[in-house]
C-alpha cells in the first residue's frame, strides 16, 4: 500500500488515499473469511524532504502479518495509515516477498500513484530488476492517477510483466474500486475488454505484432490481408484491421465485459459514472453511441452504443467497441482557467507552431530587445506570460515552434501574495505554493537544480511528464525563496535536458 506523500493529492475526486482506503475496504469485504492476507505500507514513516530521503527510501512497514483475514481489524488498520514519505516500491516488495511461504499459489498486489526514484539516486534497487529476481511469485500492480506520468506506468507495468502479473491504471475512485478486486483473478480479468486491449491484443498494432501478442496469449490469429479494410473473428471478439493495423476490438458476446464489469444491457449511466473523466467531452451522437477514454498511454477508447435517443445519456448498452478513439480534453474558451503542468498549458504544448499558438488569439510577437523570439500572451491571463519560440535558444531555427512558455506576476513577487487567476496544476500548485508543499504533493517526482541566468545562479524544482517539463523557479543562488516565484513549461524528459531547454532570459 503506497503512504506516500503524494497520495495526499486531492484530484480523485477527493483525496488519492481516502480512495485506496475505501477501494481496499471493499476489497476485503468481498474475500472469503479464511483468505490469507497482508498487509505491507511504504512511505508513511518518514516526511518528504530532501533531509530524509535516505531514511525515505527504506521506509517500509509491517501493518498486518500474513494470516487468516479478520476483516474489521484490517479495515481499521488500513484507516489509521497517514501518507507522508516517498515510493521506495522496490524494498516494499523485497520486504512482502519475505513475509510469503517459500512454495505454493504465491501473490503481491501493489496500489501506488507514483514512482520509484531511490535507484536512480543510488539509494535502492530498480523494481522492475527486483520483480525479476522473484521467485514463483507473482506481482499485480494497480496504479492510481499515474494516466499523466508515464514513468510510473511503465515501472509498475514492468514490474508485473516480469512476474507473470497484471497491470491495470485507474484513473478515478469508481475505477480503482473495480479494478483492483480484478488483479485477483487474472483469468477473469483476460476475458474482459481491457483499457488496453483484449487477450494480448490492442488497437494500433500491426498485423505482425497482433499475430506475435496472440501467440503470447496462447491464442491464433486468424489470416490478416495487409491492405483494405478486413474484419476476423478473435475468439469472443471481432477485430477490425484497416490498412494492416488493428483499429477496433468489437465485443461479440453478449456476456463479456469491460474490466469494470460494465457490459451490454447495462444502463449507460454506469459507463458515464465510471469513465466520463474531467475536462474530456461524452457527447452521444445521433445514432445513439458516446466515446469514453479507456487508455491515455495508448489513445484507446471505449465506444458505447445504447438504445436512447437524441443528446441524452440514458438507455441501454447494446454494443462495446474498443478502439484507438481516445477523446482529446476540452479547455474552456477562458485561458484563466486552464492548468498548466509538464509540457503544458492548456491546449498549448510544448513544439506547437508559434504560428498556430498567434491564429489562435493566444500570442503576439513582441520586439527582440530582450531576447530573440519572444512571444507574448494575449488575454491569456491577468499576470505577465511570455513564451519563447526556438528562435530564443537557436537563432538559426527561425520562429518555428513553442520552445518554452515563463509565467511570472510581479506583485506576487512584491508582495508575497499570490494573485487571482495565476495558473495551477491539477493538484492546485503554482506561485505562492511554498517549497514544502511541493515536496508534499510530489515527493521524489520533484528534481532539485540550478542553472545559469541572466538574473544570476537560478534555483528550481522540476516535474516531468509525457509532454515535457514543468520547472518551480524558487530564487536565486543569491536569495533562495521558500515559494514558488515563478513558472516555467518546458521540454524534456529528464533532468539533463534541462540545461538546454530551461528558459534563461
Amino acid at each position: 500500500m503506497d503512504a506516500s506523500a503524494s497520495m495526499l493529492t486531492d484530484d480523485a475526486p477527493g483525496v488519492r488515499f481516502e480512495a485506496a482506503q475505501g477501494a481496499i475496504g471493499s476489497l476485503v469485504e468481498a474475500l472469503p473469511d479464511d483468505h490469507e492476507l497482508g498487509l505491507v505500507a511504504f512511505g508513511n514513516g518518514t516526511g518528504a524532504t530532501e533531509a530524509e530521503q535516505a531514511a525515505g527510501c527504506e521506509d517500509v512497514s509491517t501493518l498486518i502479518e500474513l494470516g487468516p483475514l479478520d476483516k474489521d481489524t484490517y479495515i481499521s488498520t488500513v484507516e489509521e495509515v497517514a501518507p507522508s514519505g516517498f515510493t521506495p516500491i522496490a524494498v516494499a516488495l523485497t520486504h512482502a516477498a519475505e513475509l510469503l511461504p517459500a512454495e505454493g499459489e504465491r501473490a503481491i498486489v501493489i496500489v501506488s500513484d507514483g514512482e520509484d526514484k531511490c535507484g536512480e539516486l543510488g539509494l535502492g534497487e530498480d523494481p522492475c530488476e527486483v520483480a525479476k529476481a522473484l521467485d514463483g511469485v507473482t506481482v499485480h500492480t494497480v496504479g492510481f492517477k499515474t494516466e499523466a506520468h508515464q514513468a510510473a506506468m511503465e515501472q509498475l507495468s514492468c514490474v508485473a510483466e516480469a512476474t507473470g502479473g497484471l497491470f491495470l491504471d485507474a484513473a478515478n475512485p469508481g475505477q480503482l474500486q473495480a479494478r483492483l478486486p480484478a488483479v485477483l483473478d487474472p483469468s477473469w480479468a483476460e476475458s474482459t475488454i481491457q483499457p488496453a486491449g483484449y487477450r494480448g491484443l490492442r488497437p494500433g498494432m500491426t498485423v505482425a505484432e497482433a499475430r506475435a501478442a496472440a501467440e503470447d496469449a496462447g491464442e491464433k490469429l486468424p489470416d490478416v490481408e495487409p491492405s483494405g479494410t478486413v474484419e476476423v473473428v478473435y475468439v469472443d471478439c471481432t477485430l477490425v484491421f484497416e490498412e494492416g493495423v488493428l483499429t477496433r476490438v468489437v465485443s461479440d458476446d453478449e456476456e463479456m465485459t469491460t474490466i469494470d464489469g460494465v457490459g451490454v444491457g447495462d444502463d449507460v449511466a454506469a459507463a458515464e459514472e465510471l469513465y466520463n473523466l474531467d475536462g474530456l467531452p461524452s457527447e452521444p451522437t445521433e445514432a445513439g453511441t458516446v466515446v469514453y477514454p479507456a487508455d491515455p498511454a495508448t489513445g484507446t477508447g471505449y465506444e458505447i452504443s445504447f438504445d436512447g435517443e437524441g443528446d441524452s445519456l440514458s438507455g441501454t448498452i447494446t454494443q462495446i467497441i474498443l478502439c484507438k478513439c481516445m477523446p482529446k480534453k476540452r479547455w474552456s474558451d477562458d485561458p484563466s482557467e486552464w492548468e498548466i503542468g509538464p509540457g503544458y498549458f492548456g491546449p498549448l504544448e510544448v513544439g506547437m507552431p508559434m504560428a498556430e499558438i498567434a491564429d489562435q488569439g493566444y500570442a503576439q510577437k513582441i520586439p527582440d530587445d530582450v531576447c530573440t523570439g519572444i512571444w507574448e500572451g494575449i488575454g491569456v491571463l491577468s499576470p505577465f506570460v511570455y513564451m519563447l519560440s526556438d528562435a530564443s535558444q537557436n537563432p538559426s531555427s527561425g520562429n518555428g515552434g513553442l520552445h518554452g512558455l515563463r509565467v511570472f506576476d510581479a506583485e506576487t513577487f512584491i508582495t508575497g501574495v499570490p494573485s487571482e487567476g495565476l495558473p495551477r496544476t491539477v493538484e492546485g500548485l503554482g506561485i505562492g505554493t511554498t517549497v514544502d508543499e511541493l515536496q508534499q504533493i510530489y515527493g521524489e517526482r520533484l528534481h532539485f537544480g540550478q542553472w545559469i541566468g541572466e538574473g544570476g545562479e537560478m534555483l528550481g524544482y522540476s516535474l516531468f511528464g509525457e509532454k515535457g517539463a514543468l520547472v518551480f523557479e524558487v530564487g536565486t543562488a543569491m536569495q533562495p525563496a521558500t515559494t514558488v516565484q515563478a513558472i516555467q513549461v518546458v521540454s524534456g524528459a529528464s533532468f539533463d535536458d534541462l540545461e538546454k531547454s530551461v528558459l534563461r532570459c
